[in-house]
């Protein structure tokens, strides 16, 4: 994957032992299927993010 990011402002983190407030920049998202659709009524195929990418402190995460 390849990407290019900008962030113009980050608030400051008063409340913890960072600097800045973590801010998440992308996801990727899996994907459910059909049938766990059709037997549990989900709305859309969306399933929960399977990487979150993140910007802290001046670095790109992904835990």
């Amino acid at each position: 994957m390849r990407g290019r990011l900008k962030l113009v402002d980050v608030s400051e983190n008063n409340s913890s032992s960072d600097d800045y407030h973590k801010v998440i920049v992308m996801q990727i998202h899996g994907i459910i299927p059909q049938a766990d659709i059709n037997t549990y009524g989900f709305s859309g195929n969306n399933g929960p993010p399977l990487i979150k990418i993140y910007w802290k402190d001046g670095y790109v995460w992904s835990p």
